[in-house]
């Protein structure tokens, strides 16, 4: 399974402010030091693809 995610149609890079999260049955999103005029700036996509 890989998981991708976007921000205004950008890919986010894993890092030291943003990380994803997977568990049993779903995927989550981490953001340190979110601010309200990033995070409420535009859409967050996450893109999900099996891997056969």
């Amino acid at each position: 399974l890989t998981v991708q995610w976007y921000h205004n149609g950008q890919p986010l890079v894993n890092a030291h402010r943003f990380r994803t999260m997977p568990g049993f049955g779903y995927v989550a999103l981490g953001i340190l030091y979110a601010f309200p005029r990033i995070v409420a700036s535009g859409p967050m996509l996450c893109e999900m693809n099996s891997v056969s």
